[in-house]
């Protein structure tokens, strides 16, 4: 899509898909080239406003401790799946099938949520270390048992 600033139209800018939240409000200053007039204009600003609230619908920050960001961050390098669980506020936040922004501006894809009561459970239980599984319980304690084991990739869209 190829935009014009409307202070300055002499700059063109190029923008490929929904990169980011960034360069989509950055598209808030710019009108189609060639919009030759006022109708135009205001129908591609609708189209630029429809635009803007799909990216930031899409927003939504799925977190992570920060000791595991080099891990998440080089699997998702490699295009692998991940597995997370929430629990407590984090319990039924996340939903199959949306995408979300992770702290270091990735965008991930929701593949699976599967629901536990039961720690051990959880797929991943016999993988994780001492320290991963007492967090867990003693968090459990303190709210419902209720857990949400996450499935989550890279979205497929993002081109870098």
């Amino acid at each position: 899509m190829l935009l014009t600033p409307r202070k300055n139209p002499g700059q063109v800018l190029l923008l490929i898909g929904n990169k980011s939240l960034l360069a989509a409000i950055w598209i808030q200053n710019f009108i189609y080239e060639g919009n030759k007039n006022r109708e135009q204009g205001q129908e591609n600003n609708i189209m630029i406003d429809k635009y803007l609230s799909e990216i930031q619908s899409r927003s939504e920050i799925i977190t992570f401790p920060k000791s595991e960001w080099v891990d998440i961050k080089k699997r998702l390098k490699y295009n692998k799946i991940i597995s997370t669980v929430r629990i407590c506020k984090e319990f039924n936040k996340y939903k199959k099938n949306n995408i979300y922004k992770t702290e270091w501006a990735d965008e991930v894809i929701i593949i699976s949520v599967d629901k536990y009561t039961t720690p051990e459970l959880i797929p991943t239980w016999d993988l994780m270390n001492k320290v991963m599984k007492n967090e867990i319980i003693n968090n459990l304690k303190k709210c419902s048992n209720n857990i949400d084991f996450i499935r989550f990739k890279l979205h497929s869209s993002i081109h870098k």
